[in-house]
């Protein structure tokens, strides 16, 4: 018997039967040695197959793995010039319809609430939307309600909106902040709240644009 080295491998050649039919060692292809490695790295032999190797078929049914998201905001705009607008009469009602805005666009509403001149809205919002578009159809969309159903003829939302990103873990701290705006505005107005939005997400800002002025006159 002689052993020898070829191709990152060890074989073994019978001398007597290659004397009595001589001919040359089927040394085995780059490929064979491939596989050979890889039987041998998970534990196998060459001519035993890995039970853990799927089949062809197996692999194929294979799926990738799926995408997951939690876009979760905290959304803020005010009424146009701050008007105190939004009475205990018409704010339930508002406040169902958009939710139901949001369920159209394929998100959810999981706290709103807020004051006359604004409202807060804590939800979570498809990948699949743009904020900057839900935003405008709940603004749009509502204000045409308030004036077509509620009868508030002149209604309007500012301009603009405050729209910040909320961690999982801070969601119950904003649904509580959101329940205590009543409380919160007795000593704060809606400018102030919106200020402080702005500097605690690091939002440049002009303050001489930053709100909409009614003018008389």
């Amino acid at each position: 018997m002689k052993h020898f080295w070829a191709l990152g491998s060890w074989f073994v050649i019978d001398c007597a039967a290659a004397a009595e039919e001589p001919r040359r060692p089927q040394i085995p292809t780059n490929q064979q040695v491939a596989k050979r490695r890889q039987h041998v790295a998970v534990g196998a032999s060459p001519q035993t197959p890995n039970p853990k190797t799927p089949s062809r078929e197996a692999a194929t049914a294979i799926q990738p793995m799926g995408s997951f998201t939690r876009l979760t905001y905290h959304i803020v705009f005010a009424t146009k010039f701050r008007k105190r607008t939004i009475t205990e009469t018409v704010k339930e009602r508002l406040y169902e319809y958009i939710g139901g805005i949001l369920r159209g666009k394929k998100g959810h509403l999981i706290e709103i609430g807020g004051v006359e001149d604004h409202v807060h809205l804590l939800a979570g919002l498809s990948p699949a939307c743009a904020v900057s578009d839900v935003i405008r159809d709940v603004k749009a969309n509502s204000s045409k309600w308030l004036r077509d159903e509620q009868n508030l003829r002149d209604f309007e939302w500012q301009k603009g909106y405050g729209a910040f990103t909320v961690s999982y873990d801070r969601v119950d701290v904003i649904r509580k902040y959101i329940r205590n705006q009543k409380e919160h505005h007795r000593t704060k107005t809606f400018q102030e709240e919106y200020v402080d939005f702005l500097e605690r997400h690091d939002v440049e800002f002009r303050l001489d644009y930053l709100f909409e002025d009614e003018h008389h006159g």
